[in-house]
C-alpha cells in the first residue's frame, strides 16, 4: 500500500470519523443543542399550562358564583349591565377636567 494512502487510512479517515461524530451529537436533528432547545420550550409550555389552568380555574369559581349566588348576580348585573333595582338610588358623579 502506497504511503500516502496508508496515512489517509490510518490517520485522515479515523479523524474524519471521529470529527462528524462530534458533529451529529452536537448538531444533528437529536443532537444536545436541539434537546436543549426542546426542554427550554418544554419548560416554557408547562409555565404557560399552569398559568392557564389557574385562569380556567379562577373562572369556574365565578361561574359557579353567578349560577348559585344571587347577589353576585345583581352585583355583576348593576357592574356590567348598568342595570339595578328599582328601590336603589344611583349616585352620578361629574367627571371634573384636570388641567395641565
Amino acid at each position: 500500500m502506497p504511503v500516502f494512502a496508508r496515512f489517509v487510512v490510518l490517520n485522515l479517515l479515523p479523524a474524519a470519523i471521529v470529527l462528524a461524530l462530534g458533529y451529529t451529537t452536537l448538531f444533528g436533528g437529536n443532537g444536545l443543542f436541539h434537546a436543549r432547545r426542546v426542554d427550554a420550550e418544554l419548560i416554557a409550555a408547562n409555565r404557560h399550562r399552569e398559568e392557564v389552568d389557574a385562569e380556567v380555574a379562577q373562572l369556574q369559581r365565578e361561574v359557579d358564583q353567578l349560577r348559585s349566588d344571587d347577589a353576585t348576580i345583581k352585583r355583576a348585573a348593576a357592574e356590567d349591565l348598568l342595570l339595578v333595582p328599582k328601590s336603589s338610588t344611583v349616585y352620578r358623579f361629574a367627571e371634573t377636567a384636570t388641567a395641565h
